[in-house]
């Protein structure tokens, strides 16, 4: 999709903490039932964690994939779905 407005500008957010770390869990949840937030959380292996608070409606899809012949092919298609708010 094209930004036809070239005044607009896309947000890039680089979290230069999480350069040259092993992720040793990734956690996308609510921080209470029905809450409007979501909090998308990296678990590192060296005991530290960045947490992204978000506050929006999300639908989200999860693909598990594998390479084959140079092409990313699916694998496994978990249903796409809305966390609540």
């Amino acid at each position: 999709m094209s930004n036809s407005n070239p005044s607009l500008k896309r947000v890039v957010v680089v979290i230069e903490e999480a350069a040259q770390k092993c992720i040793r869990e990734l956690r996308v949840e609510e921080p209470y039932a029905k809450s409007e937030e979501v909090y998308v959380t990296i678990k590192f292996d060296d005991d530290t964690e960045i947490v992204l608070d978000l506050t929006s409606r999300l639908r989200f899809g999860v693909q598990y994939v594998r390479w084959v012949d140079g092409e990313l092919e699916p694998v496994k298609a978990y249903p796409k779905r809305f966390l609540r708010t």
